[in-house]
């Protein structure tokens, strides 16, 4: 039996190549998205503590306007690092998307193989059962003159 050609084999390549990237994307903004988180919640503790740290009473003017300050900047840092979550947010949900499709338009190539290489093994084997079936009768038929 001769080996089976898919014609496609190229573009099937660079389809499981393409979807390879997309998902190394896709990881790679994961990884993004918990560094970050990572970094509010970091963020999120120093006001924690700031805010829990000395009562106002027991801080002259100038702890308390240092106190303020820090407070403002963490607030301000909080602020920043939400927006750069919601955008990363938005940029996983996209990578994830593009991953799926190229997942989807590598498995229709895949079971195009499948079914085409089905398709040439039963013609393979329809034709080798024609020779038998031709090779018998030439044989059954020179068995029969020589009666």
């Amino acid at each position: 039996m001769k080996r089976y050609v898919f014609s496609l084999e190229k573009v099937l390549a660079y389809r499981r190549l393409r979807e390879e990237q997309q998902w190394r994307q896709l990881a790679q903004a994961y990884r993004r998205r918990r560094q970050n988180e990572d970094i509010l919640a970091a963020c999120r503790r120093e006001m924690a503590r700031e805010q829990n740290g000395k009562t106002v009473g027991s801080l002259d003017l100038e702890e308390w306007c240092h106190r303020e300050a820090c407070l403002q900047a963490l607030a301000e840092r909080i602020r920043k690092q939400q927006e750069k979550l919601a955008l990363l947010a938005l940029e996983v949900k996209e990578l994830e998307q593009r991953a799926l499709q190229a997942s989807q338009e590598r498995e229709m190539l895949d079971r195009l193989k499948s079914r085409q290489m089905a398709a040439a093994q039963y013609e393979e084997g329809r034709r080798e059962q024609r020779t038998i079936d031709e090779l018998a009768v030439a044989r059954y038929g020179y068995g029969e003159q020589g009666r």
